[in-house]
C-alpha cells in the first residue's frame, strides 16, 4: 500500500481492490499515485460527493496519475484543476516532443495502462488536458463532463489543450 500525502491527510493507495476516496473537497499539494503493477483497482468518490481539487503549490503531471498498471477504473469524481490559479502560458510542443511530456498540469494522466476504465468523472478548470493518454490500451472512457479547461500560448491563442488526448501508441479506446 502506497501513501499519498495531501492537506486533507493521507489516502492509502492500494494495489488492487476498491479505494473510495473522502467525501468533500479533497485538496492536493502533489498528485494521487496509482502504484505501478497495481491490478483490478477501482477509485471512487465517496456517495456524499468527492472533489479532488489542486492547491495553488500543487506539483505533478496529473492530480490522478497511472503508470504501469492493468484493470483500473475511476468512477464517480470530480476533478478541479484550479486553472484560475496554476494556469499558464504553454506553447505546442516542439515537433518529436510528445503531448504527454509536455504538458504538465492534467486532470488525469496515464500511461502504459492495459484496460483503463474513467466513467462518470466531472473535470473542470484544468489548466492542460483534463485526459491524456499515451502508450496504453483497452482505455474506456464514459460519462465524463469537461469544463472550463486548457490554456492558451504565450501569444494568447488557444494551445490545443483542454479536453481528452489518446496519443503516441495508444489502442484499442472509446
Amino acid at each position: 500500500i502506497a501513501v499519498c500525502a495531501s492537506a486533507f491527510g493521507q489516502v492509502q493507495m492500494r494495489t488492487s481492490g476498491v479505494v473510495e476516496l473522502p467525501a468533500g473537497i479533497v485538496e492536493l499539494s502533489e498528485a494521487i499515485r496509482v502504484p505501478v503493477n497495481a491490478k483490478g483497482l477501482v477509485i471512487r468518490g465517496a456517495a456524499a460527493g468527492t472533489t479532488l481539487r489542486a492547491r495553488p503549490d500543487f506539483k505533478g503531471k496529473a492530480l490522478l496519475e497511472i503508470s504501469g498498471a492493468a484493470g483500473v477504473t475511476i468512477e464517480n469524481l470530480a476533478i478541479d484543476g484550479n486553472r484560475k490559479i496554476l494556469g499558464r502560458a504553454v506553447d505546442l510542443p516542439n515537433f518529436g516532443t510528445s503531448f504527454f511530456d509536455h504538458y504538465s498540469l492534467n486532470g488525469i494522466a496515464a500511461e502504459r495502462v492495459d484496460g483503463l476504465m474513467i466513467r462518470n468523472v466531472k473535470i473542470f478548470e484544468v489548466a492542460d488536458y483534463a485526459v491524456l493518454i499515451r502508450r496504453s490500451a483497452r482505455v474506456v472512457v464514459e460519462g465524463i463532463d469537461v469544463r472550463n479547461s486548457g490554456g492558451v500560448d504565450t501569444k494568447g491563442f488557444n494551445n490545443a489543450s483542454g479536453g481528452v488526448l489518446f496519443e503516441d501508441g495508444t489502442r484499442v479506446f472509446s
